[in-house]
C-alpha cells in the first residue's frame, strides 16, 4: 500500500491561510469524516495555529463527497460568517465550494476577496473570476498536492529493480517528494513562511499531528 502524509501538505496550508486572512477566522470542510479527511483537518488546523494561536478554524464536514450543492451551502455560510480562507477536502463537494467562491468573489471588489484553497492537484486553474471593479483575478490561494505519478513511478522503478515492496505500507509524505504544495497566489513574504515550514518538516524540527 501506498499512503500520503496528507497533513504535512494541510499544515502548510494552514500556515498560507493563516497568514492570509484578514479577520482571524477560516474554514475547513471536509467530506465524509475518516482518518484520511481527519489528516488534512488536523495538519490544516495545526499550520494556521502555529502562524496564530488565537485564530478561530471552523471545521464542516458535507456527509458526503459527490454533493456540490451542500459543498456550496457551507462555503456561503463560512464566507458569509467572515471567515475569509476555506480550505475544501470533499470531492465533488468541493464543486460547490469553487461554485460559491467564484459568486462571492464576482460581488466584491478586488480587494475585498475571499480565498479558497485546493486540495490534491493544483487547482488554480479553477479559480479565474471577474471582480465587481471589474479586474481579472483568481482565488486559489494555494494547493495542496498528492504526488500520485511520482508514486507510480517508484514503485514501478523498485518493481524493475526486483525491490517491490509488497506487504508493507509506503508513506509518501514532504520529504520523499509524495506530497507538495502548489504556491498559486501567495505573496512573497506568504510563501517565506510556508518554506520555512516545509524544511523544517522535513527535518523533523516540526512533527505535524494526524489526529
Amino acid at each position: 500500500s501506498a499512503l500520503f502524509a496528507d497533513n504535512e501538505g494541510a499544515y502548510l496550508a494552514g500556515v498560507a491561510a493563516a497568514k492570509a486572512s484578514k479577520t482571524g477566522k477560516i474554514g475547513f470542510i471536509g467530506g465524509m469524516q475518516s482518518d484520511v479527511i481527519t489528516r488534512f483537518q488536523a495538519g490544516y488546523t495545526a499550520g494556521a495555529k502555529s502562524v496564530n494561536p488565537n485564530i478561530k478554524v471552523d471545521v464542516q464536514y458535507a456527509q458526503s463527497f459527490t454533493d456540490a450543492a451542500k459543498g456550496k451551502t457551507i462555503a456561503h455560510a463560512m464566507y458569509g460568517a467572515g471567515e475569509d480562507v476555506v480550505y475544501q477536502c470533499a470531492g465533488g463537494v468541493g464543486v460547490g465550494a469553487f461554485n460559491e467562491a467564484k459568486a462571492q468573489n464576482e460581488g466584491k471588489n478586488e480587494a475585498d476577496k475571499v480565498w479558497l484553497i485546493g486540495v490534491d492537484q493544483d487547482q488554480k486553474y479553477l479559480g479565474n473570476y471577474t471582480s465587481k471593479d471589474g479586474k481579472k483575478s483568481n482565488f486559489v490561494l494555494v494547493s495542496t498536492i498528492k504526488e500520485v505519478g511520482k508514486v507510480v513511478r517508484d514503485m514501478a522503478d523498485k518493481t524493475k529493480a526486483n525491490k517491490f515492496p509488497g506487504g508493507s505500507v509506503t508513506t509518501y509524505n514532504l520529504k520523499n517528494g509524495g506530497v507538495n504544495i502548489g504556491y498559486d497566489n501567495v505573496t512573497s513574504s506568504i510563501k517565506s513562511a510556508v518554506e520555512t515550514a516545509k524544511e523544517d518538516i522535513i527535518s523533523g524540527k516540526i512533527t505535524v499531528p494526524s489526529k
